[in-house]
Formats: structure tokens, sequence, C-alpha cells
């Protein structure tokens, strides 16, 4: 509405949470297989898994209804199926059949370069963005906002943020561009390391 543009892709994410199971402990930490892209943690009584599939699903808001909600994002079991099948050797669990609470996805907003977007808007003055989470949005917005609302007040701020700046990235950015590296930054979520470029996954190459 303000005529600023934010370069940020929203991704479909999805995790599901089985029922309770008996060996299952609210002490036991969270597991992440790097390799594998997923994540394992209990929740709920159950184990909550989640993961970052290998060819994404980006959303676009110019095509989605006006009355969307997260709740429209359509789901994929076959995925969340498809990364459980990879680490059985890690979690036999996922050998036998589990009965879901949950299954529920969201639509992250992911940047090329992993960093979140947090500064003052470059084409507009006064307009201040926090965004670009990377699905880590939750964990570091208390901080963020802190950050933010110390820049809005003073116009410095505490730490530096300056590698988040909104005006970073290159004016002559494209479309394609932008939602190739999203797609890629996404796809290589545990691997991807800032200023490397990553991999091109077997499914978006042969794409």
């Amino acid at each position: 509405m303000a005529g600023a543009q934010a370069p940020v892709v929203p991704m479909r994410h999805q995790l599901m949470i089985t029922t309770p199971l008996a060996a299952v402990k609210s002490s036991q930490p969270t597991t992440r297989i790097l390799d594998a892209n997923v994540y394992v943690r209990p929740d709920r009584g159950g184990l909550m898994f989640g993961g970052y599939e290998c060819d994404p699903k980006p959303y676009d808001r110019d095509t989605l209804a006006s009355d969307f909600r997260i709740e429209d994002i359509e789901l994929d079991m076959s995925v969340l199926r498809r990364l459980a099948d990879s680490v059985k050797d890690q979690f036999p669990i996922f050998q036998e059949h589990l009965d879901l609470q949950v299954h529920r996805g969201g639509l992250p907003t992911m940047t090329i370069d992993g960093e979140l977007i947090v500064g003052q808007a470059p084409s507009v003055r006064g307009l201040y963005v926090i965004g670009g989470c990377n699905v880590g949005g939750f964990s570091v917005s208390p901080v963020l906002g802190q950050l933010l609302s110390e820049l809005i007040c003073t116009g410095v701020t505490s730490h530096d943020i300056s590698r988040m700046s909104p005006s970073r990235f290159p004016k002559d950015l494209s479309e394609q561009d932008l939602q190739e590296g999203c797609r890629e930054r996404y796809a290589n979520y545990y691997t991807f390391r800032v200023g490397q470029v990553p991999e091109r996954s077997a499914v978006a190459a042969s794409s």
C-alpha cells in the first residue's frame, strides 16, 4: 500500500504431531537430522515431526483470494511420509503406524540469503520492515522487536543489524532469481550457509 516491496517468497511448511506415546517425555530434546532436513521433538505427549521438502511449494500472494487464511493452505501428507521414511533408522518408531492429532502448515517467508529483513524500507521514509523470518521468526521475534523499537525511537541499535537491512538486496533482482533463490534456501535449510551458493537439489535440477 505504501509502494515498498520486500523481496521474500512465502513457502509452505508442514508438520505433524502424533497422539500421545508412552515413551515420549516432555524433557526429551529437539533432534535435528541435518542431512535429511527434518526435526523431531516432544509435543502434547506425542512427537512433533516436520521437515523441509526438496521441491518446496511457494505461494504467490497475488493469486490468493482476498479472504485467504492459513487454514486454506493445501496440505500434502505424502511429503511428511517421505521425510519420515528417510529417518526410520534414527527413529524406528516411524516404521509403525502412528495416529495423528495435528497436521498443519504455515507460510514462512524466505529470503535469498537466509537473513531476516529488519530496518527502514529504502523507498519510503518512516516505514520500517520486520520480516523474512526463514522459518525462525518465532524464536527471534522478541529481540528483533526490541532492536527495531530502538531504531525507530533513537536511530541506532544496541546490536549491529546492518546485515538485515532491507536495502541490501540487488536492485535488479528478478522475480525468477528471487523465486529460485528462496526455493533453494528452503530446500537446503539445515545445510545452507550465508554467502555460499547451495547445491541444487535433484528435484529442482530436473525441473
